[in-house]
């Protein structure tokens, strides 16, 4: 499943942002270059698929994608 959709806040395990995020653990972060200029990412949480995420962490817009109402 190497899908992205960004927005809900997927990125493909094989896609420069993702590669460049790979060996980091829990709490580390790293800063990459984004289309829209450079970003600071922080790994909170790991999982090894999207279906073993939490429902209630799906639907939270920080998460998600979605802008919060």
């Amino acid at each position: 499943y190497n899908e992205t959709d960004l927005e809900h806040g997927k990125v493909g395990y094989n896609t420069p942002l993702a590669m460049s995020l790979l060996g980091l653990k829990l709490g580390e972060g790293r800063e990459s270059t984004t289309p829209k200029g450079r970003a600071k990412f922080d790994v909170i949480v790991l999982y090894t698929s999207w279906d073993d995420v939490p429902e209630d962490l799906r639907n939270n817009p920080l998460l998600s994608g979605k802008p919060e109402e």
